[in-house]
């Protein structure tokens, strides 16, 4: 259902090895959604962490994003426990794993697309560390 949900949904998937057509890609999905005005996602940290321990996000696409968004309301939301599903490629997928999925206050757009971008790390960080201390 994800995948169906990925092509069908006006989702767009970013082939990592090829930066130049990423960037396109995202160019294209941002006009979209500002044409539509719907609310986009990223996930800027890249590949998905395997032990629950963030990674450093991965900036190119989100500076392509709040470029080309300049008028968005950039709102950091934080997975946690998505990794537990991940972990062994899916196989099994654990039964019962609780996640959950918490929206941080939005940043003001007075800031640079880079301190927007650190903020919104911080942020997530800030808020996984207790949860991964348990």
């Amino acid at each position: 259902s994800i995948s169906y949900n990925i092509r069908r949904g006006g989702s767009i998937t970013i082939d990592r090895s090829n930066p130049r057509e990423a960037i396109t890609r995202i160019k294209a999905f941002t006009e979209y959604l500002n044409a539509t005005k719907r609310a986009g996602c990223i996930f800027a940290e890249g590949t998905r962490s395997w032990d629950g321990q963030m990674k450093p996000f991965k900036k190119s696409g989100l500076l392509a994003m709040l470029k080309y968004m300049p008028d968005a309301t950039v709102v950091p939301v934080v997975i946690d426990n998505f990794w537990k599903i991940g972990r062994y490629s899916m196989k099994p997928i654990p039964f019962g794993m609780k996640l959950s999925c918490t929206a941080l206050p939005f940043i003001s757009r007075d800031h640079s697309n880079e301190e927007i971008i650190q903020l919104a790390e911080e942020q997530i960080r800030a808020h996984l560390t207790p949860l991964n201390a348990l």
